[in-house]
């Protein structure tokens, strides 16, 4: 049976505050679904794309559980958002080499120099295997379709609550979180402590797409610059992704001198961008910021 997409993709908001437990149960339900409308329909004509997508999906499926954390209670809470996080360590593998073959496509840039054509070359037979080995013999893509119609199922037994309360006291939650991997990063910006920071960012960015109805006008602001830090940390990660991949990949005696060329760009790259994350984080996690969540808490 072919899945249809939601008739309203740009819902990925609140819309009864009447309830706004039930409309994250709502939001919840939309994202499974287009989750599978991509695996549906969407493989078989990009396959790297809708992988992307899917997993996007089940990410905003577990940022939004995180807002009704206190609803659902910890047991209940604990065991669906590990549901869900193990849906997308299924593809985790076809994603993460897909991104070690764009971050290669991206420092290449406009070169056509065989420094990266002859990794790119590796990396992409590599990745023939791979998607063969997952989703032909281990069948992982009729699992996560099977997964995800039972998580929609799932989700129709999760306490959500009644109270605009309880989904502010989670996006209140992942800001302190932020602040806490942020300050982690800061002291020791290791390849775990940034992508552990970047994980509570996109989750701070996606409650904060749900919540807009219920946040003060001041947030609208932090949405694009939340976006762009995310963006940061993700090239951040993808760079550390593809340095550790480099690491493990033994070169033939012809090729060291273009893999020390690579990696010697992979370090002068992350070195700019965390230059610039750092920099773009003091704009965001600055006071006004603070004295806004202090007075949605207080409140």
């Amino acid at each position: 049976m072919q899945s249809r997409m939601p008739k309203n993709t740009n819902d990925f908001i609140l819309k009864n505050r009447e309830s706004p437990g039930e409309d994250v149960r709502r939001i919840i339900n939309e994202q499974i679904d287009k989750a599978l409308f991509h695996l549906d329909e969407g493989v078989d004509m990009n396959f790297d794309e809708s992988v992307h997508e899917i997993r996007k999906c089940v990410k905003r499926v577990r940022a939004a559980l995180r807002l009704i954390r206190d609803a659902a209670g910890r047991r209940h809470y604990r065991r669906e958002n590990f549901y869900f996080r193990d849906i997308n360590r299924n593809l985790s593998e076809i994603r993460s080499i897909a991104v070690i073959i764009e971050t290669l496509n991206e420092l290449r840039g406009e070169r056509s120099t065989g420094d990266y054509s002859y990794l790119i070359n590796h990396f992409s037979t590599l990745k023939e295997k791979i998607i063969y080995r997952l989703c032909a013999q281990e069948n992982r893509l009729l699992l996560v379709h099977e997964m995800l119609h039972k998580g929609k199922e799932r989700s129709g037994r999760i306490p959500a609550g009644k109270s605009a309360d309880i989904l502010l006291a989670g996006f209140v939650r992942i800001y302190r979180q932020c602040l806490k991997c942020m300050v982690a990063a800061r002291e020791e910006p290791l390849t775990a402590n940034l992508h552990e920071w970047r994980k509570k960012i996109k989750y701070m960015y996606y409650q904060l797409q749900i919540l807009k109805p219920a946040l003060p006008e001041t947030f609208i602001a932090y949405e694009s610059q939340l976006d762009k830090l995310s963006e940061y940390l993700g090239t951040d990660h993808d760079l550390a992704e593809l340095e550790h991949s480099l690491a493990g990949n033994k070169p033939a005696p012809g090729n060291i001198r273009k893999t020390v060329s690579v990696k010697n760009k992979i370090a002068k790259s992350r070195k700019e961008m965390q230059k610039a994350l750092f920099e773009l984080a003091d704009q965001v996690f600055d006071e006004k910021l603070e004295t806004v969540i202090s007075a949605i808490t207080k409140g």
